[in-house]
């Protein structure tokens, strides 16, 4: 067995034969109602919604679609942002709070509901989290817990017999919630895609954005030697990139690494959590443990500043090793398990850790989509939503928790 660093086992099993390929936007002058840059989940998701509401919209991707963020991540819809419910309290207050927090579990339910609903082959499958004080005390998380039962957000206390019954682990406790999606997100993304496709969205890749210009009336994008003129230009890039450069002050690039294992044993699945259960290590930063369909155990965590090149080989070695430990210590009875795939996902960080979605008073005509959940894909569903309303010019009150405004 070869072990491969670097290397998203989600993009890995396409062949290039078995991607889709979108060739680059010729050079012209063209008019579009909806430019999005950025052809990964939010971007696909986007430009599907866009087209079916009956405006014209033309997808543009630097590289090639899906193989940014949302083909290498850890492909969970979390229920719930990463973010502890009592800190986005002291920053936001506990109104804007809740709405984030139940914007957030709707777009794992909307997310959820329109994956099946379009058949896209991305092995969906729902599964309860289960939030653990891994090593340490329960009390922070039975006061995170507290405190979302007190705003009225779902979610059960878990005793440390239920835990010990379910999980195999000797825990305090535990937050138990419903409603999260495990999924091959490189699968998703390209599912997404085609559906956008079918709905008359033109997707283009190889296409680097280099301006954006804009004056009263619309916004001129300039891609290669093309220029597209349109009313609404939709970045979802995720971090801060050249066209929005003033803007990496508030986001940050952060990296987050990935662990996927060789097959387990029947015997030692027997010894750990069921493959219906999502388990999370509510420490700071959070680590998760999923199960695939095939049996391996896929881990995510040891969050950090992003790296430069010369320093990333060596990250991805040491973050494997030290993910490959911490759940050993956690399962004794995986020793001697082998991982196969060691990566990292970036992606980018705001000061209250939630995404930012809408318009900006620096970018007139433009809607943004930047930062979101270190591994989590559901703020791709939920910043959908919230872009397909500001293109319509029908943004709901609840949309003010991921606004730009709240960044200052």
């Amino acid at each position: 067995m070869r072990m491969r660093y670097g290397i998203s086992p989600w993009i890995q099993q396409y062949p290039d034969t078995r991607r889709p390929t979108f060739a680059p936007l010729p050079k012209g002058e063209y008019t579009a109602d909806v430019v999005i840059v950025g052809a990964g989940l939010t971007g696909a998701i986007t430009a599907y919604l866009c087209a079916k509401a009956g405006y014209s919209t033309l997808v543009l991707e630097a590289d090639r679609v899906g193989l940014g963020a949302s083909g290498r991540s850890g492909g969970v819809l979390a229920s719930e942002p990463d973010q502890p419910f009592r800190e986005v309290v002291e920053r936001l207050g506990l109104k804007h709070a809740r709405q984030a927090f139940g914007l957030w579990a709707e777009g794992a339910v909307e997310g959820a509901a329109l994956l099946k609903r379009l058949k896209i082959p991305c092995g969906a499958t729902p599964v309860e989290t289960l939030a653990l004080p891994w090593r340490e005390s329960e009390r922070e998380l039975l006061k995170e817990h507290q405190a979302k039962a007190d705003a009225g957000l779902d979610g059960a206390w878990v005793s440390r017999t239920a835990v010990q019954r379910a999980v195999k682990l000797d825990a305090e406790g535990g937050r138990k919630t419903k409603g999260a999606l495990l999924i091959d997100p490189y699968a998703a993304t390209l599912g997404m895609l085609r559906a956008a496709v079918a709905a008359k969205a033109k997707v283009y890749e190889k296409t680097k954005v280099s301006k954006v210009t804009f004056d009263r009336k619309v916004a001129r994008v300039m891609a290669g030697k093309a220029v597209i003129t349109t009313g609404n230009v939709v970045i979802t890039t995720n971090v801060a990139t050249t066209e929005t450069k003033q803007l990496q002050r508030h986001v940050a690039v952060r990296q987050r690494f990935h662990v996927l294992t060789e097959p387990l044993t029947a015997a030692m699945r027997k010894t750990m959590f069921p493959e219906g259960a999502l388990l999370v290590d509510a420490r700071r930063p959070q680590r998760r443990l999923r199960w695939t369909a095939d049996g391996r155990l896929l881990i995510s965590g040891g969050d950090q500043k992003a790296l430069g090149a010369a320093a990333l080989d060596a990250a991805r070695t040491h973050q494997t090793n030290e993910l490959m430990y911490e759940t050993l210590l956690m399962y004794p009875s995986i020793y001697g398990l082998k991982p196969e795939f060691g990566w990292e996902s970036s992606y980018g960080h705001t000061l209250d850790g939630l995404p930012c979605i809408g318009p900006h008073r620096f970018f007139p005509h433009h809607l943004l989509a930047l930062a979101g959940s270190a591994d989590s894909l559901t703020e791709a569903f939920l910043a959908a939503r919230i872009l397909l309303r500001g293109v319509q010019g029908k943004p709901e009150k609840s949309d003010e928790a991921f606004s730009w405004k709240r960044l200052g």
